[in-house]
C-alpha cells in the first residue's frame, strides 16, 4: 500500500534493495570468473543492477501497492524466475549450458524428457531467484524500517524507470544468449514458460489480494532465535539435497514445511518484519557458507580472491541482517513504550 509521503528514507531503502538483490542473486554465489576481483564487480553492477534490483524494487512496489503481501511477492518472484531461466537466458531447458563441466549429467539425472528440462533445475533456478535474488533481499531491506515494510517506496517514474531498467537488461541476456550459444529453447517450451508466467502472475493477484477468513491472533510466537535456527537448517537441507528424484522429494517436502511454519507462525502475535528477514537472510546465508566448498564454475580465480570474497558477501549478508534485527528491537521497545500493537506481517 502506499505511504502517505515519500522521504529520504525510502529512497535510501531503494537504493539499498537495488544493490543488494544483484549481490544475493549474482556474486553469494561466487561462481564467475569475477569472484574476488573488485574492479570487475562494481563495474558488473551497471549490468546487474537493471536486471535483477530493478526487478526486485518493480516487484516489492507492485505488490506493496496492489497490496498483495507475500504471498504475491513469492509468486511475482517465480514469475521472474521462470522468465530469467526459461525465456531469456533460456538455462532451464538447455542440455549443455555454456559447456560447463557436469551439466549434461545434472540435467540427466531428473530429466522431464516431454518438458526437456530437469525437475532440479526447475527448483533450483527458479527457487533460487525467488529466494535469492527477489524475497531474501526485499525482506532483509524491509526489516531495516519495520514501520515502513507496508508503503511504497517511490513514485511512477521510478516505476517506469526500474521497468525499463530491467526490460533492457533482459534483452542483453537473450540477444548474448542467441549470438553465443548453438542451442536454443524450443517454440513449445518457450510458449509453455510464457504461459506458465501468465498463470502465476494472475495467481498472484487472486491468491495476494483474496479476502482472508479472519484467523484470531494466536499470543506469544516464535522468538528470533528459533525463527532463524528453523530458517537455516531448512534452508540447509533444501540447498544440500542430491541432484535425484530423492532430492526433489526432499526439497518438495521441505518446502511444504516452510510454508506450514510460515503460515502459522504469521498469526502470533509477536510474528513481525525482523522474523521475515531472518526467514529471508536463511538461504542468502547458506548459499554465502557454502560457497566456501566449491571453486568458481567459469574461469580461474587465485585462493585468495576466492575466499576473500567468500568472506566479505557472506559478511554483507549478516551485517544486513543484524540491521534488520536491530531495527526490530528498536521497533519492538517504541511500541513497548507507546502501547502500539506495531506492524504485523501476514501472509
Amino acid at each position: 500500500m502506499p505511504g502517505p509521503r515519500r522521504g529520504w528514507t525510502t529512497r535510501l531503502l531503494a537504493v539499498a534493495l537495488l544493490v543488494l538483490s544483484p549481490i544475493c542473486g549474482e556474486y553469494l554465489s561466487g561462481y564467475d570468473e569475477s569472484t574476488g576481483h573488485p574492479a570487475a564487480l562494481l563495474s558488473g553492477l551497471i549490468f546487474f543492477v537493471p536486471l535483477y534490483g530493478c526487478a526486485a524494487l518493480l516487484i516489492r512496489e507492485v505488490a506493496r501497492r496492489a497490496g498483495l503481501g507475500w504471498i504475491g511477492i513469492l509468486l511475482l518472484a517465480a514469475t521472474f524466475g521462470l522468465v530469467q531461466a526459461g525465456l531469456v537466458d533460456q538455462s532451464l531447458f538447455s542440455p549443455d549450458y555454456r559447456g560447463l563441466d557436469g551439466w549434461e549429467e545434472m540435467v540427466a539425472g531428473t530429466l522431464i524428457a516431454p518438458l526437456g528440462l530437469s525437475a532440479s533445475n526447475l527448483i533450483g533456478f527458479v527457487g533460487g531467484h525467488v529466494m535469492l535474488s527477489i524475497a531474501g533481499p526485499i525482506a532483509l531491506v524491509e526489516g531495516w524500517a519495520p514501520r515502513r515494510s507496508q508503503q511504497s517506496w517511490i513514485g511512477i517514474p521510478g516505476l517506469v524507470l526500474c521497468a525499463l531498467g530491467y526490460v533492457v537488461a533482459s534483452l542483453l541476456v537473450l540477444q548474448w544468449h542467441l549470438e553465443t550459444e548453438s542451442w536454443h529453447a524450443a517454440t513449445g517450451q518457450l510458449v509453455g514458460a510464457g504461459l506458465v508466467a501468465v498463470a502465476l502472475v494472475v495467481l498472484s493477484v487472486v491468491l495476494g489480494r483474496r479476502r482472508r477468513r479472519s484467523h484470531p491472533v494466536r499470543p506469544g510466537g516464535p522468538g528470533l532465535l528459533l525463527t532463524a535456527g528453523v530458517a537455516v537448517v531448512l534452508a540447509t537441507v533444501h540447498q544440500c539435497v542430491p541432484l535425484s528424484w530423492l532430492g526433489v522429494a526432499i526439497s518438495v517436502v521441505v518446502l511444504v514445511t516452510a510454508a506450514i511454519l510460515l503460515v502459522r507462525a504469521s498469526r502470533t502475535e509477536r510474528w513481525a518484519p525482523v522474523h521475515v528477514a531472518l526467514v529471508g537472510a536463511a538461504p542468502l546465508v547458506v548459499t554465502g557458507v557454502i560457497a566456501f566448498t566449491y571453486d568458481p564454475l567459469i574461469g580461474e580465480v587465485s585462493a585468495g580472491a576466492k575466499y576473500g570474497h567468500n568472506v566479505v558477501m557472506l559478511l554483507i549478508v549478516l551485517g544486513a541482517a543484524l540491521v534488520a534485527v536491530l531495527a526490530g528491537r528498536r521497533a519492538s521497545t517504541a511500541e513497548a513504550s507507546t502501547d502500539d500493537p506495531g506492524v504485523r506481517v501476514p501472509l
